[in-house]
């Protein structure tokens, strides 16, 4: 008898929730069998990071339309709210539960959710980047408040980052007596929150006497330890409950000795070089080096059970991989730069452990002090058997050549290599999900007949004017960075499933009348293009980009009304064209871009009340009509660089009236210029160059 997930105990279910990512959890709520285990899961570890921006922009990072298939592979868990005050307001209404993980990236967003109602914090595990309270006098308003909350209303606070070491140096070395009083408070601070503390960062370096002192509850630990008083192969005392150590390391020839960490499952280095030298614990399981260079033979030699090894953004001489060790390791995650696989032939191609499940390769790396006579990257699959191979990444990679074929065991492709791709490879992969190509592909391909089972597929940077995708599960597609000058059945097949889409950047120019986009699709980007007419958009779309569009659009179809976020910076709208676009009726909007258009005039009432987050920076607003108060919802304002000098008051820190007060992130800056609406010429000059500049750069 077969059981259904639905069927295990809701105990059970509450746990394997627990490791879902987000993207996958907020579908989740939609399912009413497990709505509220999804949201409980979903509320379970949230994450405040947002602060006041200085210009807010018009990236996607703020509106929020992610790349497609974002949620494809997602690798973020946990939840990111950006206004507290909005959160603390739904979990005493209950509309939310209550966190068991709160980290807060600015100490403000936790006072505002603790003056709220501090009891929303009472037995949450709490988290926060302490870089605000650099200073630690005893009459400084911000550690008075500090106090107030930390030590006086008993928070847990089990994570801190980017603790000022001389805050730990100050704890432990200095005497009492006689020592200003305005020391007090940062010594009386630690002592309440260090017994507790699971988690921590210290920023700049501290001297290794400090080490032995530091929490022995510590599970993850960051530091810099100054190495010029470092003892040839010294045992340093680290807590010995540490499961994971973020090591930064500083220039000279230092030994370090980790062995008294038993539990160490995950070591990260820094700045590595060869100078340096570490002695490991056996059972490590994971080791990462970030911009430096290591030893890999001595890696592998002190730690048989050894998992995982990355070397991200290398820098420097090659990596000696060291006779043989790593083709006879039990490494399943591998990440090197290009140059450890050069070879002048296929008998001097690299080894690799049969047991791989990720690989990947990375490409050219500036400063290489060694290079072979032939600059070829050499993956063998007939010396390497990689039966076990899920996911092969080959980034940005110069000159390669593969021997053998594939492994069928491969789910992910990446491919962006300068070097000839053939669809004819992936044919016979039955377990295929995700396939990006870059660069690879030649333009003479238009019928792609995809695997059984691909469900992503991206292809940029191949001069593509046709393509014709046979892939009957696709749901991701990404076609950016093509020549698909226009858009119609004949130069395009996209299948019926596919629910995100991305066409920007092909120099398109036109989409046919008759062109009907995916019935479900909910995300559509056409950014960097030159369409004048838009036909009319799918009913079920959420999100939907055309920003930079270097030609003006007639706008002669209404949008859809389930448009949640709009990106329609830089695309020549005036205050014609936005009374045209009739915002008021998009009742679904959260988040829109106006930015980078030539907007005169600015009437509130014409937005719908739903808004959360609205740009309108770089402009020529010199009026508006109506307060923004009456966008209720409204937490995110940018206004930047227009006329709207005469609307502020630059003496006072005061909110203008005709902005309200609800606005948590407004951005004025930049609103002294004068600009008349009788200087066309100013302002067909200017973006004249901005297509000019757009189709120059798209060529």
């Amino acid at each position: 008898m077969t059981t259904q997930l639905l069927d295990l105990p809701t105990e059970l279910l509450a746990i394997v929730f627990s490791y879902l990512p987000g993207t996958y959890l907020k579908k989740l709520t939609d399912v009413p069998q497990v709505k509220y285990l999804a949201i409980d899961a979903l509320y379970s570890s949230i994450h405040f990071g947002w602060e006041k921006p200085s210009h807010l922009g018009y990236y996607d990072a703020i509106i929020k339309i992610e790349e497609v298939g974002k949620e494809f592979e997602p690798d973020v868990y946990g939840t990111d709210l950006e206004d507290p005050l909005q959160f603390a307001k739904e979990v005493v209404s209950k509309k939310i539960p209550k966190p068991k993980v709160i980290y807060f990236e600015k100490f403000k967003d936790l006072y505002e959710v603790s003056e709220y109602d501090s009891t929303i914090l009472q037995d949450v595990k709490i988290g926060f980047t302490i870089d605000d309270f650099k200073k630690y006098g005893i009459t400084d308003s911000r550690n008075i408040i500090l106090e107030n909350e930390v030590i006086q209303k008993g928070y847990q606070i089990q994570k801190l980052y980017q603790l000022p070491s001389q805050w730990v140096l100050d704890y432990y070395f200095i005497d009492d007596e006689g020592y200003p009083e305005a020391l007090t408070y940062g010594r009386r601070f630690l002592s309440y929150v260090f017994p507790n503390l699971s988690e921590l960062t210290i920023s700049k370096a501290i001297p290794k006497d400090v080490l032995k002192y530091l929490p022995q509850s510590l599970s993850i630990l960051g530091c810099c330890v100054e190495s010029s008083d470092i003892d040839t192969d010294e045992e340093l005392e680290f807590p010995e409950q540490l499961h994971h150590l973020i090591l930064t390391l500083q220039d000279g020839a230092v030994t370090y000795n980790l062995q008294r960490i038993k539990y160490l499952q995950k070591l990260s280095v820094i700045h590595g070089c060869k100078n340096h030298r570490f002695l490991l614990p056996p059972n490590l399981k994971e080791f990462l080096s970030i911009w430096g260079y290591v030893q890999i033979g001595e890696i592998l030699q002190q730690c048989p059970y050894l998992t995982s090894i990355c070397c991200e953004k290398f820098v420097g001489c090659r990596i000696v991989t060291a006779d043989g060790l790593l083709g006879e390791s039990q490494v399943h995650r591998l990440e090197l730069p290009q140059h450890e696989f050069f070879a002048p032939n296929q008998d001097f191609a690299l080894l690799l452990p049969p047991t791989l499940t990720h690989l990947i390769i990375n490409g050219y790396v500036p400063k290489i002090q060694f290079r072979p006579p032939q600059d070829v990257v050499i993956l063998d699959f007939n010396t390497n058997r990689l039966d076990n191979l899920q996911s092969l990444v080959l980034n940005e990679i110069q000159n390669l050549k593969l021997i053998g074929t594939l492994p069928v065991s491969l789910t992910k492709l990446t491919y962006h290599v300068h070097a000839e791709f053939r669809f004819e490879w992936v044919e016979d992969l039955p377990n295929l999900t995700k396939l990006s190509i870059k660069y690879g592909l030649s333009p003479s391909y238009s019928i792609l007949k995809c695997g059984s089972q691909l469900e992503f597929l991206e292809i940029g940077y191949c001069y593509l004017h046709q393509a014709h995708i046979v892939a009957s599960k696709l749901k991701y597609l990404n076609l950016s960075h093509n020549s698909f000058s226009t858009i119609s059945t004949r130069k395009i097949t996209i299948p019926e499933g596919v629910i995100e889409l991305d066409l920007s950047y092909n120099r398109m120019r036109k989409i046919d009348s008759g062109f009907q986009f995916p019935s479900q699709l909910y995300k559509l980007a056409l950014d960097g293009n030159g369409i004048s007419d838009l036909p009319e958009l799918p009913s079920h779309l959420k999100e939907f980009s055309c920003f930079n569009n270097a030609e003006r659009i007639k706008w002669k179809n209404k949008l859809p009304t389930s448009l949640e976020k709009l990106n329609l910076n830089g695309d020549h709208i005036n205050d014609e064209e936005l009374q045209m676009l009739d915002l008021k009726r998009l009742n679904n909007l959260k988040r829109l871009g106006l930015s980078k258009n030539i907007i005169w005039t600015i009437n509130v009432d014409d937005f719908p009340t739903s808004l959360t987050h609205l740009f309108l920076f770089e402009n020529y607003i010199a009026t508006i009509h109506g307060n923004f108060s009456t966008l209720n919802n409204l937490v995110m304002l940018d206004v930047s660089d227009n006329q709207l000098g005469h609307y502020i008051n630059y003496g006072s820190k005061q909110v203008p009236e005709v902005f309200g007060t609800n606005i948590r992130y407004l951005n004025t800056n930049n609103n002294n210029k004068v600009i008349t609406q009788s200087q066309p010429t100013f302002l067909t000059s200017s973006f004249r160059r901005l297509k000019s500049t757009l189709w120059n750069y798209m060529s």
